[in-house]
């Protein structure tokens, strides 16, 4: 278990099982709902939440290797029949508008021009549809420029309105475990994710180096819906 989470799950994340509940019932997913996860990675987080709550699943990554391995999970948990997933770029997913009922986004935003990647996911919802991101956002004038200074701000340019701004407890000890465990697991993570798993390898060295020096992000949740 990682996080409260068998590691099928999350195995490369900060996000426990409190806050994937959360998740879950602010998206209001149940049957016959379509969620969406840009970004998905090899597709733990989409899959446990649609094993939940009964709804179906659109998983998007620009990694093959990771859809690949998203596939052979999904067959593995009984859930293929409720899922689909694409490789795509999560600034252009290739999806029709309006396609999902909600959409989760985790760990991904840091790595892309994050306003770009919310205005997609704002074309994706339907109508009064719900996102669920988690992500790190910079607190100091030196963290990398690629990171939001203002996440809300961003959720709003894209016609989306932040019912939820939350930093995650305890997030600078949970990053630092997540920072060593990448960094334990770098060979399988490359052969899970291909050539994605550079960005959160490098990432990790990054923030092992800095372990002792006073925090530049922190990791927030943020839920907000289509205006």
């Amino acid at each position: 278990m990682r996080n409260g989470l068998p590691e099928w799950v999350v195995p490369f994340s900060v996000i426990n099982v409190d806050e994937l509940k959360l998740i879950a019932q602010a998206l209001d997913l149940g049957p016959r709902k379509v969620l969406a996860d840009v970004a998905c990675g090899s597709g733990g987080v989409g899959l446990w939440l649609v094993s939940q709550t009964g709804a179906s699943l659109i998983g998007v990554d620009f990694s093959s290797t990771a859809i690949a391995n998203a596939q052979e999970l999904a067959q593995t948990r009984g859930l293929s029949r409720r899922s689909r997933f694409i490789v795509a770029d999560i600034l252009n997913t290739t999806l029709p508008d309006a396609v999902a009922d909600a959409v989760v986004s985790i760990d991904s935003l840091m790595f892309c021009d994050a306003q770009r990647a919310m205005c997609e996911i704002a074309r994706l919802l339907k109508p009064g549809g719900r996102v669920a991101v988690v992500a790190a956002e910079a607190t100091r004038d030196d963290a990398p420029e690629v990171l939001s200074r203002n996440y809300p701000a961003l959720f709003a340019n894209a016609g989306l309105e932040v019912l939820t701004f939350e930093v995650l407890e305890d997030y600078r000890e949970r990053s630092l475990r997540l920072y060593h465990g990448l960094n334990d697991r770098a060979r399988p993570l490359r052969d899970q994710m291909g050539v994605g798993a550079e960005y959160l390898l490098a990432e990790a060295a990054s923030g092992i180096e800095r372990e002792n020096e006073p925090p530049r992000v922190r990791d927030v949740l943020i839920i907000a819906k289509l205006i």
